[in-house]
């Protein structure tokens, strides 16, 4: 008769969490693997773009110096153009230098050139003479011109400004000076020593002075409807030109940390102060060490790369949806067919009432003990007769070691074996051995077995057979 029951009890199926995380480990790899294939999708993408915004930028920048380079090379040309009649000059006549200054000025752009001069070393034009300097500027009246000798004095010496002492030092080579303010205006100048081409001594300097005003109207120019901000900063870090000077110069007197009373008292910081994450690009310009500023807001630099990431991030978080919903789709079927088994597996392991009217024929006591030793309901009617109860009673008032009537050490032993087998349910059968396997209850001796009923890995309840031994 145990050999069927044993049977019978190999059919009950055992079921365990460790398919349930199993699968969750599988999704969130799923899930690791889309959002680390986003990551690197839009950090590829971001290295692509960085290499677009900074070609545009260069791009542009490059374009404005090459405008402020021809702006320059007005200036430039007459400067060479002046040096090369200087240094053949041999002649000491006031009136012929005058006169050449005069045709030079008149040669140049009004709008850009204002002014040129040469500047004598001390007693190199005439030995008698300590300075000789003559400078003919653009005068009020639309193409009039005038000679001055304002700067020929003892108290300006010439010599030792910085635009003169410049043009000395620089090999003969064109340089300019910082930009400066003049009667409201700025005005650069631009110097190139002169010498004696017999001796190769130096002799002078001349100086083409220009107006900034052709400079801004470049700038204004360029940064006509668009979304950055191209300006042009000098070597000391001031703004020469800027598309919104007006403006520039107000917020920068706001602000009251100094004294700003035009553009050149403002800084590349000013520039860059009222757009909304700049991303910045200098391009130098080297025949006057100003620099190309370009500041453009990244959203508009990286339009593209933000529609693209945005794109990636949607997909991203759909892929994540679908995973999550897949996931606990699985874990809802699987949940209701776990309880299909489980319902299924309690109903046999209670044993049914078909099976109960089989096994009630049979001399077979069958009852179930949960995991604190009590009595559950579904037990053969052979169990009163066995263990000498009354079929009346209730038996699920009782618990498996009062039900066995068990005493002293045994019912110690049986207690903590019992207990062990739901405590350490991977030595549950070391423990079950360990349970006496023939016990007397009411003067009858009787052969006991206990088998485990598993959920999810864990152990649910004892089911135990006993049956007659009988006497010799």
């Amino acid at each position: 008769m145990f050999t069927v029951i044993e049977g019978f009890m190999k059919t009950i199926p055992s079921v365990s969490l460790k398919h349930l995380w199993s699968l969750g480990l599988g999704f969130s790899i799923l899930a690791a693997l889309g959002l680390g294939a986003g990551i690197v999708a839009i950090d590829s993408q971001k290295a692509s773009a960085d290499i677009k915004a900074l070609q545009n930028q260069k791009d542009k920048a490059e374009r404005v110096a090459g405008q402020v380079r021809n702006f320059l090379l007005s200036a430039t040309q007459i400067a060479y153009s002046e040096r090369s009649f200087i240094e053949r000059y041999r002649g000491q006549t006031k009136a012929d230098i005058e006169a050449y200054l005069d045709q030079f000025l008149e040669s140049g752009p009004e709008n850009l050139i204002y002014g040129t001069g040469v500047w004598y070393e001390p007693h190199q034009f005439l030995s008698d003479e300590q300075y000789f300097g003559p400078y003919v500027h653009r005068g009020e009246k639309p193409g009039s011109r005038v000679l001055t000798y304002e700067w020929n004095t003892a108290d300006y010496d010439y010599p030792s400004h910085d635009w003169y002492q410049m043009a000395e030092g620089a090999a003969y080579q064109p340089v300019f000076s910082e930009p400066y303010l003049d009667r409201g205006l700025v005005y650069m100048t631009l110097g190139l020593g002169f010498r004696n081409r017999s001796t190769g001594r130096f002799r002078g300097v001349i100086s083409v002075g220009m107006s900034m005003p052709q400079l801004q109207t470049i700038i204004e120019k360029v940064n006509q409807n668009v979304d950055d901000t191209t300006y042009i900063v000098g070597r000391s870090n001031q703004i020469i030109a800027h598309p919104h000077a007006k403006e520039l110069i107000i917020g920068a007197q706001k602000n009251g940390e100094r004294d700003v009373r035009s553009i050149l008292d403002t800084s590349v910081e000013d520039g860059i102060a009222a757009i909304e994450s700049p991303v910045i690009h200098k391009e130098k310009i080297e025949e006057s060490g100003w620099q190309v500023v370009v500041v453009s807001p990244f959203t508009s630099l990286y339009t593209d790369f933000l529609q693209f990431r945005s794109i990636v991030i949607n997909l991203i978080v759909a892929y994540l949806i679908i995973l999550l919903m897949m996931y606990r789709l699985i874990v809802y079927f699987r949940r209701r067919m776990e309880k299909l088994e489980r319902d299924q597996r309690l109903k046999t392991a209670s044993v049914p009432a078909e099976m109960l009217s089989a096994l009630d024929r049979a001399p077979v006591a069958i009852f179930r003990a949960d995991s604190q030793g009590r009595i559950e309901k579904g037990y053969t009617l052979a169990t009163y007769q066995i263990l000498g109860r009354m079929q009346g009673d209730e038996l699920s008032q009782f618990k498996v070691w009062d039900l066995l009537d068990l005493k002293g050490q045994i019912r110690t032993d049986f207690q903590s074996a019992f207990q062990k087998i739901f405590d350490e349910p991977y030595l549950a059968d070391e423990h079950m051995s360990s349970i006496k396997r023939q016990i007397k209850v009411k003067a009858k001796l009787l052969d006991l077995r206990c088998f485990s009923i598993k959920e999810h890995g864990q152990i649910e309840s004892l089911l135990f057979l006993l049956e007659s031994i009988p006497l010799l």
